[in-house]
This record gives structure tokens, C-alpha cells and sequence, in this order.
């Protein structure tokens, strides 16, 4: 004889409530009191009662929408050379995003005529709440409707001044990378800058960087070169490490690493600002993704107070950096002056 299939009609039924109300009980739903809950839950297991998994995912879905449908539409203007998957903010924005219900647009700023034609598609879409991207100002930046938006800046540097900023520690970060090299007792500790002039995070590491050579007088080293000039600076890098008798090297990040590797450079590494990509080099976690959702969490505070525009009280909120081990730490130090280029000593 066939088992019968008990479904949430025959809860109800039995229990003389609403199907509305066995469905928000069985999924725990505090709008459903505790007593009743705990009811339709005993009696679900005493009758064998198994949900149907479609029907959940679809109640599920409707709820969520009837919850988040008084919520405006955002969007997150993206940087250029973030395409791809190579946006570290992304996860972060579009994991909190939905999480608080909001449907978030993806703009490429650059792609668009004129600020005003973008503004006019913001417009159509319904869009209230604008996530700005960093950039190094090479390409013309978006420069949003003040009056009709809120807006929120995630990174480090635009050519107008936003008021309302989530950015990370650069400072924590470069120290940070520091101190754990620092902590192995290498003798000389170089310190490698390929920079961006345009760029105003690069001017904030410069800045940190020239601090512990100040500090660390005779421990510190630094070499600093812009990526235009890097081509020709090769060599002067190569000659610069080995006569410093450099230990251990500071990167701005893994390809400051992979660049003394095509030297025949195999040194133990640090990076300033850690690359997930390449996991293999120890560094300071910027965590982008917590500043994206970090970003959010402000738009959606700017949104339900009603607060359009630059805020009159300027609001920065820094993300403080951790820390990823890496093998390349574990490196043995270079012979200086040995006639095997690349040559290794144990520590």
C-alpha cells in the first residue's frame, strides 16, 4: 500500500490554520509566533511531512521580493581595467547588495559618450544610489547628479572630492609588511615602488615608504621608479640590489616579485597590498571586498535618510589591512657578489 503524501494543505487543515501560515512556520519565519511554529513544526514531523524543494525555492523567492520591492535601484560605477573578473571590490559590493535587496547596475563610464548621456540612463533605470569606483584618472571620471543621487566613493582617488569614502589603510599596510619581514632580522630590507604619478594611493605608499626609511635608517633601502621608466631602470634595479646587499624586499605587490624573478632575483618577498591571485606571495590584505560591502552598508544608510547628494560632513571610513602568509617568505637569501647569478644562501 502507497505511503500518502502529506503536503502543507494537510497541515493546515489539521491544525485549522492557513496554508500562509503552516508555509512561514515550517520556514521559521518570525512574523509567525513561537507557539505556533513549534505546532506546525511537531506535527510535520509526527506525519513524515517532506518539503517540496521547488515549491520552498519559489516561496523563498517571494518573499524576499515582496520584503526588498520598496528598495531603489544602485549602481556601481566601475573602474577601467576591472573588467573581467579583476574588480577586488565586486564580491563585496554585489554579495551585500543583494543581501539588503538592492539590484545593482554595472557602468562603464568611459563607454558613454557624456556624463550627461550616462545620467540621462541613470535616470530611466530608476537609479538612486551611485557607488563610485577609484581610478588614476586616466580616462574621463563620472561625475554624478549631486542633487539627485546619493553617492558613495569605494577606493582612493577622484578628481572631484567625495565626502563620503571607504577606503583602506595604506599606511597599516605598508607597515605591516614591513614589521613581518622585519621580524625575521633580515640586515637590509629593500623597499620597491614601481609607480603611477597620476595616482594618488602610489603618492600615499611613497609617503609611508620614505617614513621607515626615516625610522630605519641603516636598515631600510628604497628604490622607487614609475612603470614608464621601468623598462630602461632594469638594470640600474639589478646593480641598486645587489650593491645594498639587500636581504628581503617590500613590494607594492607579487609583480614587483615576479620582476626580480626574470632578473634571476629569488629573494624573500612581502607585499604591500597582497594579490589573491597569486596566494604563493605573502602580503598585507587590503580587503576589498569588505571595503565593497563596507560601501554599501554607507549608500543604504545615505538612502533611507534621504541624504542625496555630497554629505556637508565629510564621512571616511578606513578598512584595516591583515595579514596572508606566503611561501614566498620562506625563500633563502641571495650571495651578493657570487658569480652564479641568482645564487642562494641558507638563513
Amino acid at each position: 500500500m502507497a505511503t500518502k503524501f502529506i503536503s502543507q494543505d494537510d497541515l493546515a487543515e489539521k491544525l485549522h490554520v492557513s496554508n500562509a501560515t503552516v508555509s512561514l512556520a515550517l520556514a521559521g519565519h518570525p512574523r509567525i509566533p513561537l507557539a505556533t511554529r513549534m505546532r506546525v513544526q511537531a506535527l510535520a514531523r509526527k506525519l513524515g511531512y517532506k518539503a517540496n524543494r521547488n515549491a520552498v525555492l519559489l516561496a523563498t523567492k517571494r518573499l524576499i521580493n515582496e520584503t526588498h520591492s520598496n528598495r531603489p535601484n544602485i549602481a556601481y560605477m566601475q573602474p577601467l581595467g576591472c573588467e573581467n573578473g579583476k574588480d577586488p571590490y565586486l564580491p563585496g559590493l554585489l554579495r551585500q547588495a543583494e543581501a539588503l535587496g538592492y539590484h545593482m547596475d554595472i557602468f562603464h563610464s568611459w563607454k558613454f559618450p557624456s556624463n550627461d548621456h550616462l545620467n540621462k540612463v541613470l535616470y530611466n533605470r530608476g537609479i538612486q544610489g551611485v557607488i563610485l569606483g577609484q581610478t588614476n584618472g586616466d580616462f574621463r571620471p563620472y561625475t554624478p547628479p549631486y542633487d539627485k543621487v546619493a553617492v558613495v566613493q569605494c577606493g582612493f582617488f577622484l578628481p572631484v572630492e567625495i565626502h563620503a569614502l571607504v577606503r583602506s589603510d595604506l599606511d597599516a599596510a605598508v607597515r605591516l609588511s614591513f614589521e613581518r619581514i622585519y621580524a625575521r632580522r633580515f640586515h637590509k630590507i629593500g623597499m620597491i615602488l614601481i609607480k603611477d604619478p597620476k595616482s594618488a594611493s602610489d603618492r600615499m605608499l611613497e609617503a609611508s615608504i620614505w617614513d621607515l626609511k626615516r625610522i630605519y635608517p641603516d636598515c631600510v633601502e628604497v628604490f622607487i621608479v614609475e612603470w614608464s621608466s621601468l623598462p630602461t631602470q632594469r638594470k640600474l634595479l639589478k646593480e641598486w640590489f645587489h650593491s645594498k646587499k639587500i636581504g628581503a624586499v617590500v613590494g607594492v605587490t607579487a609583480t614587483v616579485d615576479g620582476l626580480l624573478q626574470e632578473m634571476g632575483i629569488e629573494v624573500p618577498f612581502a607585499s604591500m597590498i597582497y594579490d589573491p591571485h597569486r596566494p604563493q606571495c605573502a602580503g598585507a590584505d587590503i580587503q576589498s571586498a569588505i571595503m565593497g560591502e563596507m560601501a554599501i552598508n554607507l549608500l543604504d544608510s545615505f538612502l533611507r535618510q534621504n541624504l542625496l547628494g555630497i554629505p556637508t560632513v565629510k564621512k571616511v571610513f578606513m578598512v584595516e589591512p591583515v595579514w596572508r602568509e606566503g611561501k614566498s617568505l620562506l625563500r633563502r637569501r641571495i650571495a651578493h657578489g657570487s658569480k652564479k647569478a641568482g645564487a642562494i644562501l641558507a638563513h
